[in-house]
């Protein structure tokens, strides 16, 4: 039965990130229709709506960081300069300022 659960787990992880997939896309678009939006009553609307996009989104990376699924822990001062240096290198490979 133990494999079942962790089968169980494995589908539930994957419907987590689908769904938060799903609506950070939602967030862009009505961030985008907000943005561009030339009625105010409209402007505000979607300024609303995208709030509430917003808080579903923190409610789906609270539900899955308590599962353990999102890792939000703070990262590593060294492992931060360590990327950031690679990144300045491979900058300076490509000739760029």
């Amino acid at each position: 039965m133990s494999g079942y659960n962790n089968t169980t787990n494995i589908l539930e992880k994957d419907r987590m990130n689908d769904i938060l997939a799903t609506q950070k896309y939602l967030s862009d678009l009505y961030n985008t229709g907000a943005n561009e939006a030339d009625c105010s009553s409209l402007h505000n609307e979607l300024l609303n709506i995208l709030r509430e996009e917003h808080e579903i989104e923190h409610r789906l990376y609270d539900a899955m960081k308590k599962r353990g699924w999102y890792d939000a822990s703070k990262a590593d001062m060294n492992e931060v300069n360590k990327v950031y240096n690679e990144y300045n290198s491979m900058k300076a490979d490509l000739g760029i300022k």
